[in-house]
């Protein structure tokens, strides 16, 4: 992802994909993704102090659950990145754009 496409962003992220996140036709493994947006999700949460990695209190947000829509594979090598803004806040629940 260009760095124009993830100017909006708050937090962004250079993941390096690594061999084994992919699978034989060199297109990053559906399953890493979740893993790049934990990681972006982790950081925003950090950002804007709702996350604490040095405290563990057993408090924070819970994620109940994702989805991701695929618009093309990624091949290797490459460098990737995520973008992630919350787009929505309240009291029980928040919706999230997280793009990589």
């Amino acid at each position: 992802m260009s760095a124009a496409h993830l100017s909006g962003f708050p937090i962004v992220l250079e993941l390096d994909v690594a061999w084994g996140e992919m699978d034989a036709f060199a297109h990053v493994n559906n399953t890493v993704y979740f893993r790049y947006f934990e990681s972006a999700r982790i950081q925003y949460l950090i950002a804007i102090g709702l996350a604490r990695p040095d405290d563990n209190d057993g408090v924070g947000p819970i994620l109940a659950s994702t989805q991701c829509r695929f618009r093309r594979p990624s091949h290797s090598p490459i460098a990737s990145s995520s973008g992630a803004g919350a787009l929505m806040c309240r009291k029980t629940g928040s919706r999230w754009s997280i793009v990589s």
